[in-house]
């Protein structure tokens, strides 16, 4: 799953992670990232994609937030 989250980032010629944005608070960002973002894909599916690599069983096309916590919750 770390493997997964590190490659999901782009990065810039030195190697880090390409920073767009200050995120909602004081401790988060936003970054660029690989791929592209559309209705079909999104911060959910991306989230999914990221549990099934740990193998935690998601529904394949999660449209709401709600379809994955409970399943990180009771398999991580």
């Amino acid at each position: 799953m770390v493997e997964f989250l590190q490659n999901s980032f782009k990065l810039d010629s030195a190697g880090n992670p390409i920073r767009i944005g200050y995120g909602y608070g004081i401790r988060d960002s936003f970054y660029e990232a690989q791929g592209v973002y559309s209705i079909l894909r999104h911060c959910n599916t991306w989230i999914a994609e990221a549990l099934r690599t740990a193998r935690v069983q998601t529904p394949r096309h999660p449209s709401l937030p709600i379809l994955l916590l409970p399943k990180a919750r009771s398999n991580c």
